[in-house]
């Protein structure tokens, strides 16, 4: 029975080491989609807040136009209609304000009628121009920007007067000059104060209109419209319909003067240009289409225009650099192929992306002065330049482009983490914020002479925690006795708790995945010959960083076995803790193969918090 049990175990074994390159892989494909997934997160809050940034602005000017009597009485609105949500409070809720803001644009649309699609400035100026021709003699109409609200006017003898105010006169003296307004003209008349013609002022007959707007020349439009929008909206060239339908050869044949008979039908835009014009609808192929649907967009030269934008962009770089003392530095043609390859990140438009390279090239020139002296804080450099003391933020385009343009000029590798981009500003002799993060410490009692070293010597006299921060750990000398064996824990409760017991071993605790300041405190321990001991978290991310510290230190696990786990379990069970479910998907512990499939069976998760008595008991006594 003996054999049969070594044999099973042995089979065990060999079971769980064949299956530990595939968990490896797993866990390095769930560690890298981890970090996308944090990397994606990051960016939709960003987007977000920008999206919420750009709806407030535009309520801003909606309530700004709100706040315009012309605007009001031309749009036929009542202010008392709006009684809570003129109004915007910014220091309450992000939240909130988008709710003030959706009811107030629901109230205005529900007021209106109905929505209105945007006009162009030259649709708008057409309008204005044939609301001239309209006006009586003694009148005229004067079209006039404000905080970017269009306004109509009307001017006369006394001056400019609201459309609106004086609609009901000027009806009357046109009366008077050329007969009673017809129930057609007032009503384009009111619709152009409500900033829309529609079909009254259009140049299309009503009966025209309808019969090309019918089924059978839809496809005819879809296609002549992305032809135009894609050669810089010439009526030029030809186009080619297949699978023509009875319909569409019928309208087709009637629109083009000609009969059709096959099922493709071959288009000259010249030529329907030409047969529009003398048709009924009496309007070129181009105002056809925007009497039909939308304004054309000139995509060509939209492209062009994008083009130029971007050649702007480096070219004020390119002079930037050739203006400042940069200039002629082999490093400086690197970076500025470097930012031609990678281009302007997605959403920076061409005004903001040359204000961040120029000043970029400005942060640059300070940092890289031969004479400059002294040191300065990036906060500091990042208000100078930007006028904000978060420009330089780890993160930011600006300080991006500034790491890149530091490691060229040095010759040294691009950092890809938090502790190498602080090491890069510190070459430059600019301190980047080393006092915010802290990593939670005891019993430390490192042997140098400095105030630093005797300060940690005396709160590890007098049982106390210490929180050290970046700039403490560039400073402290953290020599300890050769063999000086530092136990790691995950949970702070236990720091609390050997201080509280007065305990005699050195203490580092991750407080969680360990940041930046975890693993800079622990490399430098490792550098002077200290041994680590671990203890974490009986859970799926506690297995998963358990491994990552004892890998990287050759950490010994600090009760932390398969054997360990069941006890304290069973313990938990027998003593009535509520137990809690152990959530994921395995994670193999490096140091004990038993303890992934321990967990699975019993499927509880354990925190350090029921370990805490045993723990601190190791603590207590030097060995």
């Amino acid at each position: 029975m003996s054999a049969a049990r070594e044999q099973n175990a042995k089979q065990r074994i060999a079971n769980a080491a064949n299956a530990i390159p595939a968990a490896e892989r797993v866990h390095s494909e769930l560690r890298d989609l981890r970090v996308r997934a944090e990397e994606e997160e990051k960016r939709l809050r960003e987007e977000l807040a920008d999206q919420e940034t750009t709806v407030i602005d535009t309520g801003r000017t909606l309530r700004e136009a709100l706040d315009r009597p012309e605007v009001l009485n031309g749009a036929g609105l009542d202010r008392s209609s709006l009684p809570d949500h003129v109004s915007d409070n910014p220091g309450s809720d992000v939240r909130d304000r988008l709710r003030a803001l959706r009811s107030l644009a629901g109230t205005v649309e529900q007021a209106l009628g109905r929505s209105r699609g945007e006009v162009s400035d030259d649709t708008l100026l057409k309008r204005h121009t044939a609301l001239r021709d309209q006006l009586a003699g003694g009148y005229d109409a004067q079209l006039e920007e404000r905080d970017g609200i269009k306004v109509c006017r009307l001017l006369d003898d006394h001056g400019s007067h609201d459309v609106a105010v004086v609609g009901e006169r000027i009806a009357t003296q046109s009366a008077e000059a050329r007969g009673r307004l017809t129930e057609r003209e007032s009503e384009v008349f009111q619709r152009f104060l409500t900033g829309e013609l529609g079909d009254h002022l259009s140049g299309l007959p009503p009966a025209t209109r309808d019969w090309l707007a019918g089924p059978g020349l839809a496809r005819l439009w879809s296609a002549v419209r992305k032809r135009l929008e894609g050669n810089g909206v010439q009526s030029t060239g030809s186009l080619r319909l297949t699978a023509v339908s009875a319909q569409e050869r019928n309208d087709l044949s009637l629109l083009l003067g000609k009969p059709l008979t096959g099922t493709a039908v071959t288009v000259r835009l010249d030529a329907l240009d030409a047969r529009l014009r003398t048709s009924a609808a009496e309007l070129g192929l181009r105002e056809v289409l925007e009497e039909l649907g939308p304004p054309l967009v000139d995509r060509r030269a939209a492209r062009e225009d994008d083009a130029a934008q971007r050649r702007h962009v480096w070219a004020s770089l390119a002079s930037s650099l050739d203006a400042s003392p940069l200039a002629g530095q082999e490093w400086t043609r690197q970076w500025y192929d470097v930012l031609r390859r990678t281009g302007v990140p997605r959403g920076v438009p061409p005004e903001a992306a040359v204000r961040t390279l120029q000043q970029a090239v400005q942060v640059l020139t300070v940092l890289l002065d031969p004479e400059r002296t002294g040191t300065r804080g990036r906060g500091e450099l990042a208000a100078t330049a930007t006028g904000s003391a978060h420009g330089l933020d780890d993160g930011a385009w600006l300080a991006r482009l500034v790491h890149r343009g530091v490691a060229l000029a040095h010759d040294t590798d691009l950092p890809t983490n938090a502790a190498g981009r602080r090491a890069l500003w510190r070459l430059v002799s600019v301190t980047p914020d080393e006092i915010s993060s802290t990593v939670l410490t005891y019993g430390l009692r490192p042997t140098g002479e400095g105030w630093r070293e005797q300060s940690l010597r005396e709160r590890a006299a007098h049982h106390a925690e210490t929180h050290l921060t970046p700039r403490d750990l560039l400073d402290l000398s953290l020599q300890l006795p050769a063999g000086t064996t530092i136990h790691i824990c995950e949970n702070p409760r236990v720091v609390e708790a050997a201080a509280d017991a007065a305990c005699a071993k050195p203490l580092v605790c991750t407080s969680g995945s360990a940041a930046t300041v975890v693993l800079t405190l622990l490399d430098a321990l490792a550098a002077t010959g200290c041994r680590f001991a671990y203890h974490g978290d009986f859970d799926r991310p506690g297995i998963a960083l358990a491994n990552r510290i004892i890998r990287r230190y050759e950490a010994l696990p600090w009760r932390m076995g398969a054997e360990d786990y069941e006890r304290l379990a069973a313990a938990g069970k027998a003593e009535g803790v509520p137990q809690l479910p152990l959530d994921g998907r395995p994670v193999d512990a490096d140091w004990d193969q038993g303890l992934a499939p321990a967990m699975t069976a019993l499927g509880v998760a354990l925190h350090e918090e029921a370990t805490l008595d045993l723990l601190v008991g190791d603590l207590s006594v030097w060995t």
